[in-house]
């Protein structure tokens, strides 16, 4: 399929030369904007997720790592992320009154000491802290293990008093709603559909049916290229041709000049021999009509039965 679509060398060069902004304001772009050099494909992203995707009252937002390894002003390193060089993308929820529920790691210095892991404190107990708009929960899960959450959306001292470990509104809240971007980052890293099961042959149908899905995806996207490119270039190599045709691109064939009854055909340069013999002839092939010698070429014997 890649021998079918293009040559490296054209490949090589769309890849040097690929750009998706203007070179006229990059200057002036890059000074307000570290991303402009990517940003209008970056728009039609954001815009295409937005069309895809209806959030619900209730949304999971983490931050995530991308790996990226190129030249970028804003790269990062993080040794404790799997990628350790990449892109750390922040949605700021608050700047846009929308209310946020998440968990505080223990060594922020704005969490109350009161509030952090003690052994003296009871298992299953809950401390509130309030300010403004924040509401701060500290809830000991097990002896000296405290979960510490802060939310925006509650604003009171609501406990489960029915169940065994009274956990608090805010931290079942948190616990019913945070498996979102687990799941995400698990589909995005290993870029599978596969599920657990106890049957083989359904794991193996999933995964032969995302290949055969992929493939013919991908012959979609490059049959019409191939077609312009049989059409564009009259003179393409034989393995090039049965390469189109494994793809089911049928190119037309050039038929080989008829000699003129007034005269021999000019002679050319032989296509397969080094250029420093520069051998003239006058054969040609049958499929691709490039001159070639008969070094290089198999005359063919038909019977004048198959003639007729």
């Amino acid at each position: 399929m890649y021998k079918a679509t293009m040559a490296v060398g054209r490949f090589e060069d769309i890849r040097r030369t690929l750009r998706f902004d203007d070179k006229r304001t990059r200057a002036f772009q890059l000074e307000t904007d570290h991303m402009a050099a990517f940003r209008y494909v970056w728009d039609l992203f954001l815009v295409n997720c937005r069309q895809r995707f209806i959030p619900s009252d209730c949304v999971t937002v983490d931050e995530q790592l991308v790996p990226f390894r190129g030249r970028c002003k804003f790269l990062q390193y993080m040794p404790s992320k799997p990628a350790k060089y990449g892109l750390k993308i922040f949605w700021h929820l608050l700047e846009k009154d929308l209310t946020i529920v998440g968990t505080l790691r223990q060594n922020k210095p704005d969490i109350p000491p009161l509030m952090k892991p003690s052994k003296s404190r009871e298992v299953h107990s809950t401390d509130f802290g309030f300010n403004d708009s924040l509401t701060m929960v500290s809830y000991v899960r097990k002896k000296g293990k405290a979960v510490v959450g802060l939310s925006t959306m509650h604003h009171d001292k609501v406990v489960d008093e029915n169940s065994r470990k009274k956990k608090p509104e805010v931290t079942i809240f948190y616990n019913k709603t945070k498996g979102g971007v687990d799941t995400t980052d698990q589909m995005v890293g290993t870029y599978t559909c596969k599920r657990q099961t106890q049957h083989p042959a359904f794991k193996s149908g999933i995964t032969n049916a995302r290949r055969l899905f992929l493939k013919e995806r991908s012959k979609e996207l490059v049959t019409l290229h191939m077609r312009s490119r049989g059409e564009g270039c009259p003179q393409l190599q034989t393995p090039i041709i049965e390469a189109m045709e494994r793809c089911g691109v049928t190119k037309a064939t050039t038929q080989p000049q008829e000699r003129s009854r007034q005269g021999q055909p000019k002679r050319k340069r032989c296509q397969i021999c080094p250029s420093d013999k520069d051998r003239k002839v006058n054969n040609r092939c049958g499929k691709c009509n490039v001159p070639v010698c008969n070094d290089y070429s198999q005359k063919q014997v038909v019977c004048l039965n198959c003639i007729q």
